[in-house]
């Protein structure tokens, strides 16, 4: 009876954050977005477990169904997380008489764990920690959001949770990326928050909520500073000049921007250009070990940020990639070409804000002023705004 109370206590805990965990915040029972500035992806840069055709198939399979005419929100009833983590771990071959069958899990996830020994350590004791928190069979139905489906059941979705999260709380020193910020998420973690919850945009990491591009930025990002990203970080440039130069002949701006807070309805054309010539975006996709080669010559090369730009690149490739607003299809601001991709202007983004955050001492101007750089990007600021002042009155 003891073990059944237990138990159950993990079921109540898990579901009562499971709409955090699922992009539906609501009342954040447990405070688990209040005061955080960084996302786990930021901080630990544990690679994705699942094989990435079975998560985009699952994710096709059961893509949240949009809300009627004339109702609020995104989504029209419950989120489809559950059905798409129990898909996967069906296809993975790891889930046997309604419940995750943690052999086979590991043995499907033997590819990934080769690539990532660190994680290859520590994930027996996450997956033997883990193995409690799935539920028994009474307790593990969620009603489906297609009503003409049966229900799906919450284990698949609850074992994964707990299995990041219990990585993350003990992620391995060479995927530790030191942002400050980090150690908060930590003791989040530790009290019950689910690890999908600290993710932008709260989305899972084998699962994409966002039907949406990119939000705009504030438009307190705009608001004038007086300090630029380059007085307070030293930070060399990451495309070769000649090929930027190229790009920029060729993508001429447009003679009108959106307003603050106004969406575009496609990414920076100069970046994806860019991206392109030097080989990394192709097929609609980041290739990191073209990314990796290119940034050898250019902020690689460099003693300060060398040892930086590597894993900065993992994480902002994974972070982008599993975000579905930055794959939404791009509708040209221009009747004579095609929409510009928003993966690489997200991607370059994300790059500069890691490193800019991470910015070795010795190449760092420490004031007040550089510091509310910083708060700008942990509040979503887009990094190249801060590189002017801001308009002048």
């Amino acid at each position: 009876m003891t073990r059944y109370v237990a138990v159950l206590a993990v079921v109540v805990l898990a579901l009562a954050a499971c709409e955090e965990a699922m992009g539906h915040p609501r009342n954040d029972r447990l405070g688990c977005h209040n005061g955080t500035t960084v996302t786990v992806d930021e901080c630990c840069q544990l690679p994705m477990l699942a094989d990435q055709t079975i998560v985009d198939e699952c994710k096709a399979k059961h893509s949240p169904k949009p809300r009627e005419k004339g109702t609020k929100g995104e989504h029209r009833g419950p989120h489809p997380g559950a059905c798409i983590a129990e898909c996967i771990v069906t296809a993975m071959g790891a889930l046997k008489n309604r419940n995750v069958d943690t052999v086979a899990f590991k043995k499907a996830i033997e590819p990934t764990l080769k690539k990532n020994p660190s994680v290859a350590k520590v994930i027996d004791a996450a997956i033997a920690a883990c193995s409690n928190s799935m539920v028994d069979v009474g307790f593990s139905i969620v009603r489906n959001p297609d009503n003409t489906k049966p229900p799906c059941m919450a284990a698949p979705k609850l074992f994964i949770n707990c299995l990041y999260g219990h990585l993350f709380q003990n992620c391995p020193a060479d995927l530790w990326t030191k942002v400050e910020g980090c150690a908060p998420l930590i003791d989040k973690i530790a009290k019950g928050c689910p690890y999908f919850a600290m993710r932008k945009h709260h989305v899972l990491a084998v699962v994409g909520m966002v039907s949406a591009q990119p939000p705009p930025p504030d438009a307190s990002c705009f608001q004038p500073t007086t300090v630029t990203a380059d007085d307070c970080c030293k930070m060399p440039k990451a495309i070769d000049s000649t090929v930027m130069d190229k790009c920029k002949a060729s993508n001429p701006l447009p003679t009108q921007m959106p307003a603050p807070g106004v969406p575009r309805t496609e990414g920076c054309c100069i970046m994806q250009c860019a991206m392109l010539e030097t080989g990394g975006f192709a097929n609609n996709a980041l290739n990191t070990d073209a990314i990796k080669k290119t940034l050898a010559s250019t902020l690689g090369a460099d003693a300060n940020f060398g040892p930086l730009v590597n894993g900065a690149v993992d994480t902002c490739a994974r972070q982008i990639q599993s975000d579905p607003a930055y794959s939404v299809a791009p509708i040209s601001a221009s009747p004579d070409r095609a929409g510009c991709s928003f993966i690489p202007q997200g991607f370059v983004n994300c790059l500069h804000s890691t490193l800019f955050k991470s910015c070795p001492a010795s190449v760092w101007t420490e004031s007040g002023d550089c510091q509310g750089l910083k708060t700008k990007l942990n509040s979503g600021c887009p990094y190249f705004v801060l590189m002017g002042r801001g308009p002048r009155n």
